[in-house]
């Protein structure tokens, strides 16, 4: 044991000296990997963006859950996708309420011409509905416009 105690504080520094060196590379594969998985989340944002342009509101919220599910270390792609979600939600409603009133306003002009029609839309329904539909624009309104002030 005598033999070897000289050689130990040079083992202990040659172990040391590993023992960074892999830390080091293993935080580097920890960056390739968070690339990587970035750089597919803004793959599965862009699709869900233009799912989005083009009024497919089922198909951009799936593509956002599924960057949120596959995705976990795309932590940009994934908040870009938090923001788009809201709005996702808001035109959603918009477009909704806009069928919604078309509906009203269809049934209001075909009562005109023919009073005993029965009705597609009861008028508590559509206030109901209206409602809804509003405070739901205005809650994701006023979150996106909060949204852009914590940026």
């Amino acid at each position: 044991m005598k033999r070897i105690a000289h050689l130990l504080p040079g083992l202990q520094a040659v172990l040391a000296a590993s023992f960074v060196v892999l830390c080091l590379s293993s935080c580097s594969k920890a960056k390739d990997v968070r690339a990587v998985d970035e750089e597919a989340g803004c793959r599965s944002l862009a699709g869900a963006r233009s799912a989005f342009y083009a009024k497919h509101y089922d198909e951009a919220r799936d593509s956002i859950m599924s960057l949120r599910q596959n995705h976990p270390l795309a932590l940009e792609a994934r908040k870009q996708g938090i923001l788009l979600l809201d709005s996702i939600e808001l035109f959603a409603a918009q477009d909704s309420l806009d069928a919604l009133n078309m509906v009203a306003q269809r049934q209001y002009m075909s009562s005109l011409d023919n009073p005993d029609a029965p009705l597609q839309l009861d008028s508590a329904t559509y206030v109901d509905e209206h409602e809804r539909l509003d405070m739901k624009i205005k809650f994701f309104e006023r979150k996106i416009q909060e949204d852009k002030v914590r940026k």
